[in-house]
């Protein structure tokens, strides 16, 4: 894919989180909000050295709208944690519910470029993340059977509506305790699928502190 493509990079962050259990786990997160906040930076720096001509939006879901040096950090800060179905979904159980509405809630305020990314925040791109292996034909993502990582995905802007729609008709079975990795790719076409065995990305899990790499 090369560099004169308009590319945007969709950040998504839950830095002040709500004391409350998920469903596979007792504890939300092991991280302080410091660590947080410093584990978002390392991602929003990653895609600077990654794709340095990217728009980066960094959309926040947590309880507080100051998230400190990050929101300064990015092209675009957009603040959706004070919204009421916004907070149903991310202070749930599940947290694959609370992913789909922060992604259908910013879907909004995106621009118009040729490639977008998504990304969880507090993961960062490695050096194993390379651009050119992104195609603008394609749906491409880290796929295990018929389950894809959400860590990190990316799609030519045709997809961009079957994205959204993915996503919305994956709510009633995200609501039952399903996982988003799971019901979201039963609704994209897999002649629209590109899959990499490495995308590039590493981190940290919330709940476990365990090592993560796709």
């Amino acid at each position: 894919m090369g560099t004169n493509r308009k590319i945007v990079v969709i950040v998504t962050s839950v830095i002040y989180f709500k004391e409350k259990r998920l469903s596979y786990s007792k504890n939300r997160s092991k991280f302080s909000i410091e660590e947080r906040i410093s584990q978002t930076e390392k991602t929003i720096s990653s895609i600077r050295e990654k794709i340095p001509n990217a728009e980066i939006i960094l959309v926040e879901a947590g309880l507080k709208k100051d998230v400190g040096p990050l929101s300064s950090k990015v092209d675009k800060y957009v603040y959706i944690g004070d919204k009421f179905l916004v907070r149903l979904g991310v202070d749930s159980i599940f947290k694959g519910i609370g992913e789909a509405i922060i992604l259908l809630s910013v879907s909004k305020y995106l621009p118009g470029a040729d490639f977008y990314f998504k990304i969880s925040g507090r993961y960062y791109l490695d050096n194993d993340f390379d651009l050119n292996k992104w195609d603008n034909n394609y749906f491409t993502v880290r796929k295990y059977d018929n389950v894809f990582s959400t860590r990190l995905y990316g799609f030519g802007a045709q997809f961009l509506n079957i994205w959204k729609k993915s996503l919305m008709f994956s709510i009633p079975l995200l609501l039952s305790g399903q996982s988003i990795e799971r019901i979201m790719p039963m609704f994209i076409n897999k002649k629209y699928i590109k899959h990499l065995n490495k995308i590039g990305i590493s981190g940290l899990g919330s709940a476990y502190g365990d090592p993560q790499k796709d």
